[in-house]
């Protein structure tokens, strides 16, 4: 790396493969503020499965799962699971401390996918619900939603709202909106479908 940092651009100008060989597969810059490390929860792999990158997404979700209990033999809404999914299907659990990872065994999907890995997505789909099931079963969750932006939230007050997006600080995330939900629609366009039946 060192030999090519120092090298003039002339040296890799040229059709000599020979020269060319010295230049790195990654070429990049290090962000020396640029948030909590947390943030940078998407990974790139190369062929061997190294991780050489990491990435903040936007959006930071993929989903989020809201799951509820049983307790004293009825389903208890009003303390919600919450179980957060990154972009590449790592899972974490939202707690009042912030998120933490799931403690599953190393090579759990639940882990997530990194960008650029090898296999196939179908079967790693496959592996990610089966082991998010047996997750949520070995949790105690037997209820549990998939809510992604722009879904809408019905309680089991019959109050409906949007879930714009995961955006802690946004009017939608004020308060308990987690807590005690009937059901999700996948979309405001689904909610009205629904609703004209």
């Amino acid at each position: 790396m060192n030999a090519f940092v120092n090298s003039s651009v002339e040296n890799y100008l040229t059709g000599v493969a020979e020269k060319r060989r010295d230049i790195p597969r990654v070429i990049g810059i290090r962000c020396l503020n640029a948030g909590a490390p947390a943030m940078f929860d998407v990974s790139r792999s190369d062929r061997a499965g190294r991780i050489y990158q990491r990435y903040k997404a936007d959006p930071r979700l993929r989903a989020l799962y809201v799951g509820y209990r049983m307790r004293d033999g009825k389903l208890d809404r009003s303390r919600p699971v919450l179980l957060c999914v990154n972009q590449v299907y790592a899972v974490t659990e939202r707690t009042s401390s912030g998120e933490t990872p799931l403690n599953v065994p190393a090579g759990s999907a639940l882990h997530g996918r990194p960008l650029g890995s090898g296999g196939n997505f179908k079967k790693f789909l496959a592996d990610w619900q089966k082991a998010f099931d047996a997750f949520c079963d070995q949790a105690g969750i037997v209820k549990r939603f998939r809510l992604s932006q722009g879904c809408v939230i019905e309680k089991t007050d019959n109050t409906r709202f949007q879930l714009r997006n995961f955006t802690r600080d946004k009017p939608w995330m004020k308060g308990s909106p987690f807590r005690d939900i009937r059901r999700v629609y996948r979309s405001p366009f689904r909610f009205l479908e629904v609703g004209c039946e």
